[in-house]
């Protein structure tokens, strides 16, 4: 007898923690859009350096640096700097 009340138990718990939606997470189409946008900015990156800037980043020596494309310093192995998050 008291093994069917601890099922009945064990039943009514689940049915109330189970949830009514489901948690998979949505993913939206229109990412890769802005992704492109972001590419096509402006960054400056230096002769020896490893990490490409915006122009108002303090870390940046304007008088040695080269204009480029975000996704030519992605294709080229440069990195986004930290300070400035290009």
């Amino acid at each position: 007898m008291k093994a069917k009340r601890i099922l009945a138990a064990l039943a009514l718990m689940a049915a109330i923690c189970t949830p009514a939606f489901s948690m998979t997470p949505t993913v939206k189409k229109s990412v890769p859009a802005v992704k492109e946008r972001s590419n096509t900015v402006t960054v400056y990156v230096t002769k020896r350096g490893k990490h490409f800037h915006k122009a108002e980043c303090s870390k940046l020596n304007m008088r040695k640096t080269r204009s480029i494309k975000r996704y030519e310093a992605l294709d080229k192995g440069y990195r986004p700097c930290k300070r400035c998050n290009p």
